[in-house]
């Protein structure tokens, strides 16, 4: 993934589908060859018929333009869905690749980084860059062409007239660049308020009854409203370039015909001229404009896609985690019990000289139990990220059996611990889909055993659904069965070390007691590390680690502390 780019992913696609490549390429040659004809075949009618009142070939020259306008439609209508099936797999390909990078990225980029803002980047933007290939780029490289096209065409009836179009063209260029620079600007900013409006709506829906609580709900309103605001004013700056450049072409359409008719009726130089020839360069001159108009219109996808395409790839450069061992042999790490868990001068920091954690040194043994406790803020849910190598020790190391945890895959983790938070994350599904998290390797049996140690095995009869019952939809759960579910989903592949962050901290004293009572139950001979803030729960056959300030103060049994 590292080093991937928009353009990148964009070439790969296309070397993909040649076929597609391909059919493109004749789609649009044709699209430019045809639309020259017409005029042609007007200059033909009126020279060869009307002006000389003979229909001496008139029937063939009329089918000819009817099948010539069909061509143009059908070369037209082939363009269209080759595009559009390109841009839909490029887009594919992105969305997979930005999601992709997501699940590779560092963890800390997730402490820095708003949620919509990434949330725009996988979503709106790649949207963007869709119309880029359907609507943008490949459009305009076929106006370019049926602009050369057409002036090409204009020499050939009259190297004169052929001069007057070349010299119109660098003014309507100059024109249109003058709408280029505004409309980048406004773009990228109207870009990035999207998401920040997209972070504005996630943080209200995820704190809405504390905003309620509190009487938040104005202030909130007031936030969402200043941003949609400025996005407001950003859209109507994109609005405004949109909405005068098409007047302003078709001003300089009309002068451009007027100062050519009126060029040539006042000037004997031309009179060699036939009227049929006159009628075509007017023709031509006129859809000279359409291509140029269609080029600002482009300009405007374009730009919106390079704004969208700039943050794509400065999300696509953001640093990823370490490699990981994919061939490590889990099955040697198990086969060690009890386990051992060492912490060698482990130091860590969010930011540089901020350490959060300094030298820590502590070696746990299978069947142990310890508990970190201190003060808000000293490194604790920190100290339980880095044991399962989602935080990459700035120095030290953690080693579980002998093996560094950041080397051990993700895809292995799982079997070596079992977390648990404070919040139960619900996923979309069933009972059995909340403990295996989709993971063929967990049998129903499994499952059902996992409930069964918890104390929730009820769950699976409750129901006529069973294990298939939809959470919340058909089987609903108290915040205390959610933990239970939580500590089933933990312990589903009995792992050798139980990880449990403040898991008690919104439950009552009877949940309490009883969450506590299951965790013995299923931890017998396991590593346990906790966080908490309820002293009093806390087992004298418990080892406590008091931090302060990074670094451990104390420790030893809760019995001698």
């Amino acid at each position: 993934m590292k080093n991937k780019r928009v353009t990148s992913i964009a070439l790969e696609t296309l070397s993909k589908e040649k076929g597609l490549l391909i059919g493109l390429i004749l789609s649009a040659v044709a699209v430019v060859i045809t639309g020259l004809i017409p005029p042609m075949l007007l200059r033909q009618f009126i020279d060869n018929n009307l002006s000389k009142g003979t229909t001496v070939g008139l029937s063939m020259l009329t089918l000819l333009y009817v099948l010539v306008l069909f061509g143009i439609g059908l070369a037209d209508f082939l363009k269209g869905v080759v595009l559009t099936t390109l841009g839909q797999k490029i887009t594919y390909r992105m969305r997979s690749a930005t999601m992709a990078k997501r699940l590779l990225m560092d963890h800390l980029y997730f402490t820095k980084t708003m949620e919509g803002d990434t949330v725009s980047r996988i979503i709106n933007d790649t949207e963007a860059v869709d119309v880029l290939f359907t609507g943008g780029i490949v459009s305009m490289i076929i106006d370019l062409f049926k602009i050369i096209g057409i002036v090409l065409s204009i020499f050939i009836i009259s190297s004169k007239l052929g001069l007057v179009t070349l010299g119109l063209v660098p003014v309507i260029m100059i024109i249109t660049s003058q709408f280029q620079r505004g409309m980048l600007k406004a773009q990228r900013r109207s870009r990035a308020l999207i998401g920040m409006i997209s972070q504005r709506i996630a943080e209200t829906l995820r704190n809405m009854l504390v905003i309620k609580a509190n009487g938040h709900e104005r202030s909130m309103m007031d936030r969402f409203k200043n941003t949609l605001k400025q996005h407001y004013f950003a859209n109507e700056s994109i609005n405004g370039y949109d909405s005068l450049f098409p007047v302003v072409i078709q001003i300089t359409k009309a002068g451009s015909i007027a100062i050519l008719i009126l060029s040539i009726t006042s000037n004997t130089a031309w009179i060699g001229i036939t009227i049929g020839s006159l009628a075509a360069v007017i023709e031509l001159l006129s859809n000279l404009f359409d291509p140029i108009e269609n080029v600002g219109s482009e300009l405007q996808s374009i730009q919106q896609a390079i704004a969208a395409i700039n943050r794509i790839d400065e999300y696509l450069a953001q640093k990823e985690e370490a490699p990981r061992n994919q061939n490590l042999d889990v099955k040697e790490i198990l086969s060690i019990r009890p386990a051992v868990l060492e912490f060698k001068d482990v130091s860590f920091s969010y930011e540089d000289n901020q350490a959060v954690l300094k030298d820590i040194d502590l070696t746990i043994q299978g069947g142990q139990k310890v508990t970190f406790i201190g003060r808000t803020g000293v490194g604790k849910s920190t100290l339980l990220k880095l044991v399962l190598g989602l935080l990459p020790a700035d120095h030290g190391s953690i080693t579980l059996n002998g093996i560094d945890v950041s080397t051990i895959a993700h895809s292995a983790q799982r079997q070596l611990y079992g977390s648990v938070d404070q919040n139960f994350p619900l996923i979309k599904g069933t009972l059995k889909q909340q403990i295996t998290l989709n993971d063929p390797a967990i049998s129903d049996e499994m499952v059902i055993s996992a409930l069964s140690k918890v104390g929730l095995s009820k769950l699976c009869t409750q129901v006529s659904q069973g294990l298939d019952a939809l959470i919340p939809q058909e089987l609903s759960l108290s915040e205390g069965q959610k933990q239970l579910v939580a500590i089933a989903r933990a312990i589903a592949t009995d792992p050798p070390i139980l990880i449990l962050d403040e898991i008690s901290s919104g439950l009552d004293s009877v949940s309490d007691a009883r969450i506590k009572d299951t965790i013995a139950k299923v931890s017998q001979d396991k590593i346990v590390l906790s966080v908490t803030h309820r002293l009093s729960s806390i087992s004298d056959d418990v080892t406590v680690v008091i931090l302060q300030e990074g670094i451990v103060k104390n420790s030893g049994l809760a019995k001698d502390l």
